[in-house]
């Protein structure tokens, strides 16, 4: 009598096959949480521009405009006070925070005029995921809700040092960390 143990290869085609179908309910569930997470930063964009615009139909002014120029005076540098203050002061924001809010990725939105080219104000994302300057959130947002170019159109992202504007009202920080931690800035115009 052969007492050899093992699996026959009927076996183990089953077995693959099951780890097949696991790994592709992983990798498929990983994609669609990341289309959620594109899909709130988005809404987030929504609210903040929804606010602004109700508080500019209040006052007359864009919340943050101290100089009355139709434009937020806040840059980018850090928070931006007068912007989200006089947002949530008439309870058009989230109220409970001080500072700028954090987004969906985990990074904070930040707001300014005159950068990447935007001739009005924008609300940019920082530290959006971007594996590099073709794939990623950063690049998704773009894909989904403009014109797939980030150098133009409503909505354009920063993902590697070359393309970071040299205005003084750029995006501050460490960009050679945009590409070696692949994170991206994500602005989109607000006007």
């Amino acid at each position: 009598m052969n007492n050899s143990k093992g699996f026959t290869l009927v076996e183990l085609a089953i077995v693959l096959m099951i780890i097949g179908v696991i790994l592709g309910g992983v990798i498929k569930g990983t994609e669609l949480v990341k289309n959620a997470k594109i899909k709130r930063l988005y809404r987030d964009y929504q609210n903040v521009q929804t606010a602004m615009l109700a508080y500019l139909d209040r006052t007359g002014a864009y919340p943050g405009d101290t100089t009355t120029a139709g434009v937020v005076d806040d840059n980018l540098i850090s928070d931006n006070p007068t912007f989200w203050s006089a947002l949530r002061a008439a309870n058009l924001y989230d109220t409970s925070g001080t500072g700028n809010p954090a987004h969906v990725f985990g990074g904070t939105m930040q707001v300014s005029s005159g950068i990447l080219g935007f001739t009005g104000n924008v609300l940019c994302f920082e530290n959006i995921e971007s594996e590099n300057s073709t794939t990623g959130a950063a690049v998704s947002i773009d894909k989904l809700f403009d014109d797939g170019d980030a150098t133009k159109g409503n909505i354009r992202a920063v993902t590697d040092a070359a393309t970071i504007p040299t205005s003084t009202a750029a995006p501050t920080g460490d960009y050679a960390s945009l590409v070696t931690n692949k994170l991206a800035w994500v602005c989109i115009s607000l006007d």
